[in-house]
């Protein structure tokens, strides 16, 4: 499953390709009236106070559009998918809402009714190694009390001659990475609670985070309330969040742990201010 921010932030050149692909059709969003044109002639995503009736008192904060297809082949070099059935759901939220609300419409509004064994996140931009996924895959099978697990995450300097990307802010990002990972992550590790599985690369048991976890997760995203400074502070690494309820999760005992060899890489910061937020 795939989950996009909003239909602005859409490259062109993964819509063409969606459409081609057929898991898109920008005409379905046309017909039903979700969709105007601005008047530059493009077509963009209507507000939720103009897709409401003017009777409706409560309007929900936002809406998500799925499409489904079963392929056989998207155009993967992977041979490892070539010839096999792919069930694949291509979402569009209709306005942008941040990347926690992405999170609430995957657990709460697809894996709550489909209920897998273990659900995967990974970014866009952020690209697993051969096998890598297939990896973490084997050791949850294996170890059926572990709740969640990560690989390592490494800076992509194949696109380096691509783009303008300084190369001293990809070497502070790729020194980051490699600081957090071999020394922290496997420290933790040996004591079976790794305090963060990155939102951009992990893979979660669901039994694991059902119930309590995704409770406390997504906490401050269901309250109309605005959050103290406390919580405020607690939630500004919401990863945080759902690791340490899984492994204080009662009568269960899950623990978390990282697979170094299930390498992924992703995209660098374009700028100095990016690396730093």
């Amino acid at each position: 499953m795939l989950v996009c921010d909003g239909y602005e932030n859409i490259p062109d050149s993964f819509k063409k390709y969606a459409t081609d692909s057929q898991f898109f059709d920008i005409e379905v969003l046309k017909e039903k009236g979700f969709m105007e044109q601005d008047r530059e002639g493009k077509w963009k995503m209507k507000t939720m106070d103009q897709l409401m009736d003017k009777k409706v008192k409560d309007i929900p904060k936002n809406v998500l559009h799925l499409f489904q297809v079963c392929s056989w082949d998207f155009g993967l070099d992977d041979e490892t998918l070539k010839g096999r059935r792919i069930n694949f759901i291509f979402a569009i939220k209709q306005r942008n809402d941040g990347k926690i609300n992405s999170h609430k419409w995957f657990f709460q509004g697809i894996c709550k009714y489909l209920k897998p064994e273990f659900t995967l996140m990974l970014d866009i931009g952020t690209r697993a190694d051969n096998y890598a996924i297939a990896k973490l895959y084997k050791y949850m099978l294996q170890n059926n009390d572990c709740g969640g697990c990560c690989g390592e995450i490494e800076v992509d300097f194949s696109t380096h001659e691509k783009y303008d990307t300084s190369y001293i802010v990809k070497a502070a990002q790729f020194y980051e990475y490699k600081l957090s990972h071999s020394p922290d992550k496997c420290c933790e590790s040996f004591f079976g609670y790794n305090s963060v599985l990155p939102g951009a690369y992990s893979l979660f048991r669901w039994a694991a985070i059902q119930g309590g976890p995704m409770d406390k997760f997504f906490k401050l995203v269901n309250s109309d309330k605005d959050p103290s400074c406390a919580e405020a502070n607690e939630y500004l690494a919401e990863d945080r969040v759902m690791c340490l309820q899984i492994y204080i999760k009662e009568n269960n005992g899950y623990y978390l742990t990282y697979v170094p060899d299930a390498k992924a890489f992703t995209d660098a910061p374009p700028n100095l201010t990016v690396l730093i937020k």
